[in-house]
């Protein structure tokens, strides 16, 4: 795939994580919101036992040869899933996904910074800072 179609895919897959706060906290309202958490893992886990029965290439049984410390994905995106759904009624989907994308490229400039498991370092200059300064405004403008 060239560097358009994976551009392209990537804004797809944004567009998924822009529906999915809503979505969850809907049925949040039914079943609570760390049951709907639950259930978005469990219908996510099941749609990649699938995914990977299909198409996968490499072997889960290898997961005990990775560093314990490299499981913390999945403790990661719970989190993260539940606080979103948690907070979208409260402050609107407009709001929580300009704080998760915020929250994103905070993160994402220090793991290039330190060049976090084996990313290529790519230091934080003004330039970046100020790209994060504008998604800060950014938040400020949409809570108006």
């Amino acid at each position: 795939m060239d560097k358009l179609g994976l551009i392209l895919l990537t804004v797809v897959a944004g567009m998924c994580n822009g529906f999915q706060p809503p979505v969850n906290a809907a049925l949040g309202r039914y079943v609570g919101v760390v049951e709907s958490s639950l259930i978005s893992f469990t219908v996510g886990a099941l749609s990649l036992f699938v995914v990977s029965l299909v198409a996968g290439k490499g072997s889960v049984l290898r997961v005990v040869e990775a560093p314990p410390n490299l499981w913390i994905g999945g403790f990661l995106g719970a989190f993260f899933v539940t606080v979103v759904l948690f907070v979208v009624p409260k402050i609107g989907g407009a709001v929580t996904i300009a704080s998760v994308i915020t929250g994103q490229m905070t993160a994402a400039l220090i793991i290039d910074q330190i060049g976090l498991l084996g990313i290529p370092k790519n230091p934080i200059d003004l330039t970046r800072i100020g790209g994060l300064a504008c998604l800060a405004i950014g938040i400020k403008l949409l809570t108006k």
